[in-house]
Formats: C-alpha cells, structure tokens, sequence
C-alpha cells in the first residue's frame, strides 16, 4: 500500500511532464509520415497546405521530448559513470538503427543493381536523435566530473549555443568532405543533415534537468506556486517576443521553427521554444 501511494503521489506530481511526453512520443511517427508524404509528392493538396504547421511540429516534438528527458535525469542521483554508460548505450541503438534502415538496403541494393553505397553511409553517421542523446549523456557525464552545478550547465550549453551559431556561416566552407559532414554534423551545424547537433541542442535537456532539480527537491504546496508563477511568466515571455518580433519585420515562423531556418538552432529560437 505504501508503494503504491508513492508511485500514485509521483504520477500525480509530475503528470504534467508525462502528458507532454507522451503527446511528443505518439505524435513522432504521425508528422513524419505527413513530412515524408509531404516530400515526396504523396498526399493531397490540402495537406501540402499544411507544411508549416506540419514541420513546426516536427521541432516543437523534439524540444519537448528533450527537456521532458531531462527533467528525467534533473533531481535525482546520477553518477558520471552511470550517465556514461546511458550515453554509450543510445549511441549503440542509433548505430544499430541505421544499421537496419540504411546501410543493409544499401549493401542489398549494391549487391543486386550495383547502386552506391555513399549515401547510405553517409546517414549511418549523419546525426539524429538517438545519437544526440547519447553525446548529450556523454556530455552531461564530463559536467558532473567536473562538479559544475546544473546551473551552471546551463551556461556552458547557452555558450555552446552561440559558439554554434558563430561557426554556422563558416563551417560549410571548412569541411567539404562527406562523411566529414555527417560526423561533425552531430556536435556543430554545417548544413541541412546536421538535425540534432549537440552544441545547439544540448540546451533544451539541461533546461529539464534545471527544472528536476527545482521541483523534485520542493513540497507540493512550493512546486503549485512554482508551476503556477511558470503558468502565467511563459505566455507574457512568448507573447511578448512574437509581438517584437512582428514589429521588426522579422518571420516569426522561421525564427520558431529550425527547418524552416535550415535547422540552425539560435538563442531567440531556443527562448521562443522553451517558453511556449
């Protein structure tokens, strides 16, 4: 009985998380048959009307997955050794998923019509979100060795943001090599395939793993006003900078969204993102 209202009191407090995880999970494979049927020519004219409201979800999902992960992690106890093995073992899924959807219908198809291989190479190495999260944990393992608090963190990541956004213009030009591409895609932007790169990204988890620490370590009568004062802080944040960002001329959708910004991650995109 006693279990059983711990785990009851736990679903009860952090609901409000898992509802938002569980809305970005099952909504993942629905926007991208419809960005993928949108790409290729295969649905309607009505929902090719919907395009940037379909990949605006196709980012507005992964944030909140990732600070809903980090929330996950935020307020318990981790060790970097425990947080290293985690990132290891979701850097193995992501390789073995691109195992399965890439490289062996590739070497089928070299076998059979004698097609190329480069491409398929270059996505089994291209970033994605599995191997985000697993350098993400990586990451966060060197942080907790170096004893920086999670505020701290969450400097750093804000720094990493910037340095990414520095390089952006650049970077291009520096790597041309393919594969090259794909590899350092995952830690800084460089074009189109670079989905997830750890110095834009890592962001958005950390800013869970803040907000973990604060609620899992407060009565429940403190986390009320706390989600309370967020409840009405986050729409005046957000409203505020659309209303700015109107007035200045600027596209709000493309601010927003990251893939119709070329995926590239900056610090309006992430406040724009994290307060909504």
């Amino acid at each position: 009985m006693r279990t059983k209202t711990i785990i009851n009191e736990r679903v009860y407090r952090f609901g409000e998380f898992e509802l938002m995880k569980a809305f970005a999970i099952l909504g993942l494979p629905i926007v991208h048959l419809l960005e993928e049927g949108i790409f290729n020519d295969y649905v309607s004219e009505n929902v090719h009307k919907l395009e940037a409201f379909i990949v605006a979800l196709c980012i507005v999902g992964p944030s909140i997955f990732m600070m809903c992960m980090g929330f996950g992690i935020g307020g318990t106890r981790n060790t970097p050794r425990g947080i290293m093995k985690q990132g290891f073992r979701f850097l193995a899924l992501g390789a073995i998923l691109n195992l399965i959807r890439w490289v062996l219908p590739g070497l089928l198809l070299f076998l059979v019509h004698g097609i190329p291989m480069s491409e398929d190479i270059f996505y089994f190495f291209a970033s994605d979100i599995y191997y985000f999260v697993g350098i993400f944990y990586l990451f966060y393992a060197l942080m907790l060795k170096l004893k920086l608090s999670t505020s701290e963190i969450l400097v750093t990541t804000i720094v990493m943001l910037t340095i990414n956004t520095l390089l952006t213009p650049i970077m291009s030009d520096v790597i041309t090599n393919d594969y090259l591409i794909a590899i350092t895609g995952n830690i800084v932007y460089i074009d189109g395939s670079s989905c997830f790169p750890l110095l834009s990204w890592a962001v958005f988890p950390t800013a869970g793993i803040l907000l973990g620490d604060v609620l899992k370590k407060v009565t429940d009568e403190k986390r009320g006003v706390i989600m309370k004062r967020m409840l009405i802080f986050s729409p005046v944040i957000f409203i505020s900078y659309l209303v700015s960002l109107s007035l200045y001329g600027h596209d709000v959708m493309k601010v927003m969204v990251s893939p119709l910004n070329d995926y590239i991650t900056d610090l309006p995109n992430v406040i724009l993102m994290i307060s909504c």
